[in-house]
Formats: C-alpha cells, sequence, structure tokens
C-alpha cells in the first residue's frame, strides 16, 4: 500500500464524481463535463491516491488573504481511519496560508469527521469583529458550515 499526497493535479472528472458518489455528496456528479468545469475553477487541489486508485479529494477556492472555502472533503471508504482528511486540510491550509481561515461546508453526516480536528471547528453566528481582532493564536481554524444554513440563506435570497 503506498499513499500519495499531490497538491494541484487535476484528477479524471469520473473518478471524483465516483468518488464523492461514495462518500454521499447529494449533487448531479452524473454529467461530467459540469464535473470537470467544477475541477477547473477551484484553485487548491488536494489528491491522495493509493497505488493508483483515488481514495481522496479535496477542493478550495482561496483568495489567499482571508478565507478560503473548502468546498470538498472526501475520503473513500477503505481509506477513513488513517488521517487522510486531515492531512488534506493541512495541506489546503498550507498552501492558502497559516493566516487564511478555512470555511467548510458539511452535511450533518459529515460532522463527526470535523470533531477529530484538535478543536479548531468553530460552529456558530460568525462574530467577525471579534475575530478580526483576535490574534492568529486565538483564534479557531476552521468555520463550519452546515448545508442546511447554506439553503435556508438561499431561500432568503430567491
Amino acid at each position: 500500500m503506498t499513499i500519495s499526497y499531490s497538491l494541484d493535479l487535476i484528477p479524471e472528472p469520473k473518478e471524483v464524481a465516483e468518488l464523492l458518489i461514495e462518500g454521499g455528496f447529494l449533487r448531479p456528479l452524473e454529467d461530467l463535463q459540469r464535473v470537470q468545469r467544477m475541477l477547473d475553477h477551484g484553485n487548491i487541489t488536494v489528491t491522495v491516491r493509493n497505488n493508483n486508485r483515488l481514495v481522496g479529494f479535496c477542493r478550495a477556492i482561496s483568495d489567499g488573504s482571508y478565507y478560503c472555502l473548502v468546498a470538498e472533503v472526501v475520503v473513500a471508504i477503505e481509506s477513513k481511519g488513517q488521517g487522510i482528511g486531515k492531512r488534506m486540510l493541512d495541506l489546503v491550509q498550507q498552501e492558502a496560508g497559516e493566516e487564511v481561515n478555512l470555511v467548510l461546508t458539511s452535511s450533518e453526516e459529515g460532522e463527526p469527521f470535523y470533531e477529530h480536528l484538535d478543536g479548531s471547528v468553530w460552529k456558530g453566528p460568525l462574530d467577525l469583529k471579534e475575530g478580526a481582532n483576535a490574534s492568529r493564536s486565538e483564534r479557531r481554524r476552521i468555520l463550519l458550515i452546515h448545508y442546511r444554513h447554506v439553503l435556508q440563506l438561499q431561500e432568503l435570497i430567491q
């Protein structure tokens, strides 16, 4: 078993779609051209392979200054529990910059993964003033937003 991590190597849309489906992501993944567009427009991509099989994928969009939206973190079922998801987030943080806050969206099913991140996940209303005045060591590194909140925001906007 040879696990390898790569930054910014874009995988094939079919293998990403299969891994996301296996991970329970609920979006139209049968349209591989759309998946390719998704891959083309992330500016940080982490792939993890066991031998040649894609077993981990993380895609993020960062402004390089303040925020980095982590759009997907997924690990193949047989590779869970090996620290792959945490390592992918560490690589995203390294690539985005230490002063950049990671913003993640998650379904309730994905929340247990974030509970293992050494208390660095902050959930709740975002107080930008408080966060702006805190030193980097005082701030939490990751803001977790549930998909249900994103959907509620979309309903309010429409």
